[in-house]
């Protein structure tokens, strides 16, 4: 992968005091309540806020990765809790990737950024929950030249293009830095082009894409995997946790409830995928 597009005239902006949060939200496509709830759940170091003067919340390099990274992961599904863990390698692999590219432009580092070289290439985690370990999840490293079995992963699990999310936060942070609007990846155009067959339009929300929902013997939605009482108090305890408002108890009740339903819809997932496998190869034959 060739980063020089998104690095070679932006390796300023290590050194920008801050961005506003109007600029933030442009980068990131969030809304100001999407931004509340992940700087509410404290999973940003503080002392990547506020790097300025004055009351205006103001955004560093790192942290504004750190919050793009940590809205592409809660919209996949990984608990809370297991984000700020995989926070610290996005970071971490940001910093390697501004002096791989600096290296091959031969422009001097931005000052405070030390000269390392991880040898990765194209990186991306490979993200799936522990069965026996209730909540709990585990992430893979991937890159380009390590040999790999699928046979050996889980039925179903979450890839994270770690380089991509940090790439195109770069990309965006330097269209804003030079007056034009932040760049958006057409991403169903191009699956259409390298998959001829795929469907022509996206999936709609309603079509339950990742699997969450059921109905109950009444007909009423639930989560998969709870009942409509249970579902009914998933996203009550949700709203709370969103603004840090949870006590012990509640903490405890609410892992229990996600992670049964996120169990349920695994191996629904799996389930499904499987299905779709065999009816694959049997129109093939």
């Amino acid at each position: 992968m060739d980063t020089s597009d998104a690095f070679s005239p932006v390796l300023e902006l290590e050194t920008i005091g801050g961005w506003r949060k109007s600029d933030v939200l442009k980068i990131t496509g969030r809304t100001e309540g999407q931004l509340k709830g992940i700087l509410d759940k404290k999973l940003i170091d503080p002392d990547l806020l506020n790097p300025g003067s004055g009351r205006e919340l103001l955004v560093s390099y790192p942290a504004l990765i750190a919050i793009s990274a940590a809205h592409a992961m809660v919209d996949v599904g990984i608990p809370v809790r297991m984000v700020a863990q995989y926070l610290k390698f996005f970071q971490k692999r940001s910093r390697e990737l501004v002096v791989d590219a600096a290296r091959r432009l031969g422009w001097k580092l931005p000052e405070g950024v030390e000269d390392i070289d991880s040898g990765m290439r194209n990186v991306w985690l490979l993200c799936f929950p522990i069965a026996e370990r209730d909540g709990e999840w585990y992430a893979a490293i991937f890159h380009d030249g390590l040999t790999f079995n699928p046979a050996d992963w889980p039925v179903s699990y979450v890839v994270l293009q770690v380089d991509q999310i940090i790439i195109d936060t770069r990309a965006k942070m330097g269209d804003l830095r030079a007056g034009r609007p932040p760049r958006q990846r057409e991403v169903i155009r191009a699956l259409r082009e390298q998959m001829p067959n795929a469907p022509k339009k996206p999936v709609p929300a309603s079509d339950d894409f990742f699997f969450k929902k059921d109905t109950d013997n009444e007909g009423r939605e639930i989560l998969v995997g709870l009942t409509f009482e249970e579902t009914a108090e998933h996203k009550s305890l949700s709203e709370k946790a969103l603004h840090d408002r949870l006590d012990r108890q509640e903490k405890k009740r609410h892992q229990e409830l996600h992670g049964r339903h996120e169990a349920a819809r695994l191996k629904r997932l799996g389930e499904t995928f499987e299905e779709r496998l065999s009816a694959a190869g049997k129109r093939e034959r």
